[in-house]
């Protein structure tokens, strides 16, 4: 990718990947040729500096705990590595909106991508990637931990740019992320027209039929925005056993 500046500012941009489990965040973020941090690094780093073994139940709690004693501990440390940067920056996973909030309020240029697959193709990639063989109740458990526990969905109500990514093509995902990143860079995000009429299940079903495509049109936000709230209902209901996992996965 060809080396590109944010023209508006001195100060480097922040590109915020946003994203459940599974959903491509870091093959996105691998793909353009940034500094980047990783949010689970940021995580793991304080996992091993406490002698804890590396699993999900230890990240999460560990997280837990960083953010009851500061909510933005992790976009603090963001700003400190991008002080030492002159080119844009990736910061790839946050989970934690006041992460995402103390950006915004930094008076930095922050672009917020919310990058989206299906639950059925976030599970199989998380299958494919464990060391460990993954259940069904142990995926819906993690985004459980990810949307309730975490407040992952309001980290993607911030996007302002809405990736879609169920394919299995690792080429065709890194070649969109170069083009994601440069038409960010330049300003050209390409405009999305899309007529739907329905309710949330089939708008779930809707956008988990797009292969690969990213959009800042303004009607896709709100309609996102809506989802995300019908789907953070569904998981509280999960959670208290009143849908079966069926329904999910």
């Amino acid at each position: 990718m060809r080396t590109l500046t944010n023209k508006k500012t001195d100060k480097p941009m922040i590109v915020v990947l946003v994203g459940h489990s599974g959903a491509g965040k870091t093959t996105v973020a691998e793909a353009i040729e940034l500094s980047k941090i990783a949010s689970c690094t940021l995580l793991r780093n304080e996992v091993a500096r406490r002698g804890l073994e590396d699993n999900h139940e230890n990240i999460h709690a560990v997280a837990m705990d960083l953010i009851s004693q500061d909510p933005a501990w992790q976009a603090k440390k963001v700003l400190q590595i991008v002080d030492h940067c002159r080119q844009p920056f990736i910061f790839d996973g946050p989970r934690n909106p006041a992460d995402i909030q103390f950006l915004l309020e930094s008076g930095r240029k922050i672009e917020v991508v919310g990058i989206y697959s299906s639950r059925t193709t976030r599970y199989q990639r998380v299958l494919r990637r464990e060391q460990q063989p993954i259940t069904k109740e142990q995926f819906m458990k993690r985004c459980v931990d990810e949307v309730i526990e975490a407040g992952l969905n309001n980290c993607l109500r911030l996007a302002t740019i809405y990736l879609f990514n169920n394919v299995d093509s690792l080429k065709d995902v890194r070649q969109c992320a170069i083009s994601l990143m440069e038409a960010i860079l330049l300003g050209n995000l390409p405009h999305m027209n899309f007529s739907f009429h329905g309710g949330m299940l089939e708008f779930e079903k809707f956008i988990s039929t797009f292969p690969l495509l990213f959009t800042n049109s303004r009607k896709m936000c709100i309609m996102m925005k809506r989802y995300l709230n019908w789907e953070e209902n569904q998981l509280r209901a999960y959670q208290k056993g009143e849908i079966p996992i069926e329904a999910f996965l």
